[in-house]
């Protein structure tokens, strides 16, 4: 069973099947807390994780031309990494807590080789290295062959970066308190596919919430991307049948591709309140 992708079945078993995928992960840190003019608590840690027969989740061109997804296996993959994250309370400001997550990544194909005869795979990569599928057939059957060794995971950043800021205090004597808070997150530029072809720009998204909360409720105004950021946090390919409807008038044969993008939400503001039993 695979992890990786959902949606499409292959039209036999055979062109369904896939190995396992093997995973051998390694990691050393360490948790230590400090006095910091006031609490301060870092962690770290370090780790590797290798792999082995790594499922891709891509698309394939049938013979009969039509595109069609499948599992496939890299012959390995890595994925050095590094994992930062503080907590900082300042003795000079009672209720300020302040929180803070980084990550570094390395991660790569180290052994893959994948074979495609669809002209978009060829085209984005701007080369075929042509194999002879039948050298003796009557009828010789070509395509791509790519080696993608070196080619970073997709959808995986180099760097990422979270943050949250949070002041609380009693609310003038009474039994319950007022706070304000914000967190904010960044990725970095990252690939959309194996191929490395399509890549998402580095993107912050920021929120904010102003609140009064007691034992069993809470009223929170809040703000959600605050800034009103549009860039791309995500997408993915498939099958374009509108487009193909549309300059061949039926959906069967040629496999019209498209690329497609996520958009964050705008930005949101909302008044939640909660009362718990």
């Amino acid at each position: 069973i695979s992890q990786v992708t959902g949606g499409g079945f292959a039209e036999t078993i055979e062109d369904g099947r896939f190995d396992a995928e093997k995973l051998q992960a390694w990691e050393i840190g360490a948790k230590t807390s400090w006095e910091a003019a006031g609490y301060l608590q870092l962690n770290f840690s370090g780790f590797l994780q290798d792999y082995t027969d790594k499922q891709i989740g891509t698309q394939v061109l049938q013979d009969d031309g039509v595109l069609a997804p499948r599992i496939i296996n890299a012959g390995g993959a890595e994925v050095w990494g590094i994992e930062l994250d503080a907590v900082w309370q300042p003795s000079f400001l009672e209720g300020l807590t302040l929180t803070g997550a980084y990550t570094w990544l390395n991660a790569e194909y180290i052994e893959y080789i994948f074979e495609s005869a669809s002209l978009q795979r060829a085209a984005s990569n701007g080369e075929c290295n042509v194999v002879d599928l039948t050298p003796d057939g009557p009828e010789r059957s070509f395509t791509c062959r790519y080696d993608f060794a070196g080619n970073k995971l997709e959808r995986t950043p180099e760097n990422a970066f979270v943050f949250t800021g949070n002041f609380t205090r009693q609310f003038f004597g009474q039994d319950f308190d007022w706070f304000v808070e914000a967190n904010g997150t960044w990725q970095d530029e990252r690939f959309l596919e194996d191929n490395n072809f399509i890549i998402f720009d580095s993107y912050w998204l920021w929120d904010a919430r102003l609140g009064l909360q007691g034992e069993q409720w809470d009223a929170i105004l809040y703000v959600e991307n605050l800034t009103d950021n549009d860039t791309l946090i995500t997408g993915g390919s498939g099958p374009d049948f509108g487009e193909q409807v549309t300059y061949t008038g039926f959906t069967a044969g040629f496999g019209i591709s498209h690329f497609f993008g996520t958009l964050p939400r705008p930005r949101t503001i909302g008044l939640r309140a909660t009362f718990r039993f």
